[in-house]
């Protein structure tokens, strides 16, 4: 697909002091009202795209001891703390995991929601201009959802060149955008329908008669067989207890082979990964980045990171000196997709 425009910028991002705040990034969504088309975040036959961002964050402004700084975006201090130039701010990216399961799910789910619309009559001809590819949320309930900004500047230069804030113009405008319709998977037990998130699992479908949003990778995990916690099982009659094999190419230890076979039976077969269906790793959110600059360097900080389907969470705080609780900040953040490619 084409995409002319890849640069996106976010303002108003605020970290302080204590626990991590998480911002959620939508790229597809955003990249399409700056293109003004609609994209899509998975092939026609629903193979999820991974997108490859470079992310930076940088201090809106950095102001000492001000207490009313120019505009209402800067990082700053209270009045009297002057120690804010040595404040850190760190950021961590996360992402849905980028695995088989999060690939075969999109396309399972993609296949079985097509035959099933297929199946009640429904043509591709009825169905919404955006309906052929699903639109996946990042999570069930989304926190602090980013909205790009406009390129309007917030400070204004007088004659002199000295930059001052024009009272008019506090914060560069969020873009308007238009409307992201999420998919709705309908089937014959919720023809209520639910939507589709990509981090974090759901009630178990044996027991739960409806819901407000399903976890991709769990609806894939659960429509598959689960591997055998033994999984050479069949193998547990052979070789033969008398194998001609095995004493020619072990004659001096054959008064061993049926410890050394019992031994090997049970070695290396159980799977190096979780075979639960609900809160399962593979549907976890992992980290796929991170960064960290000094505020009073007046510095930024670039982070690449890969996306599945383009979606992200950004997690903002500072580290203070001297044990400041009161330390509040904003930063700015721009995206920049750098390439797309299948999963």
């Amino acid at each position: 697909m084409q995409i002319s425009q890849k640069y996106l910028a976010y303002d108003r991002i605020t970290c302080g002091a204590g626990d991590f705040t998480p911002y959620t990034v939508k790229g597809i969504k955003d990249l399409s009202a700056v293109n003004r088309k609609g994209l899509s975040a998975t092939t026609k036959k629903g193979v999820p795209l991974l997108a490859k961002y470079a992310v930076t964050i940088t201090p809106s402004m950095y102001h000492e001891d001000t207490t009313n700084p120019d505009g209402n975006s800067l990082y700053k201090a209270p009045a009297g703390q002057v120690d804010i130039s040595k404040d850190v701010v760190m950021v961590r990216f996360y992402g849905a995991p980028n695995n088989w399961v999060t690939r075969n799910a999109c396309v399972k789910i993609h296949n079985a929601r097509e035959k099933f619309l297929k199946s009640q009559g429904i043509k591709k001809s009825e169905r919404g201009a955006y309906d052929h590819t699903i639109r996946y949320k990042y999570r069930a309930s989304e926190s602090n959802v980013l909205t790009p900004v406009n390129g309007e500047l917030d400070l204004q230069l007088d004659p002199d060149g000295v930059a001052y804030a024009d009272e008019a113009v506090t914060y560069r405008a969020p873009i308007n955008g238009g409307t992201w319709d999420y998919t709705d998977i309908v089937f014959a037990d919720d023809p209520s329908g639910a939507t589709l998130h990509l981090v974090g699992g759901h009630a178990s479908e044996d027991t739960t008669p409806n819901f407000q949003s399903l976890c991709a990778g769990q609806l894939y995990l659960s429509s598959r067989a689960t591997i055998d916690s033994d999984s050479n099982r069949e193998q547990e009659d052979s070789p033969a207890t008398d194998s001609i094999l095995q004493k020619m190419m072990s004659p001096v230890g054959e008064g061993l082979r049926d410890e050394v076979r019992a031994d090997v039976r049970d070695s290396a077969d159980n799977p190096p990964y979780d075979l639960s269906i609900t809160n399962n790793d593979a549907y976890e959110a992992v980290e796929i980045g991170r960064l960290s600059f000094v505020v009073g360097q007046a510095s930024s900080a670039t982070a690449i990171i890969e996306a599945p389907l383009g979606q992200f969470e950004a997690h903002f705080a500072a580290s203070t000196v001297n044990g400041r609780t009161n330390a509040s900040g904003n930063v700015e953040m721009t995206v920049e997709l750098l390439g797309l490619s299948e999963m």
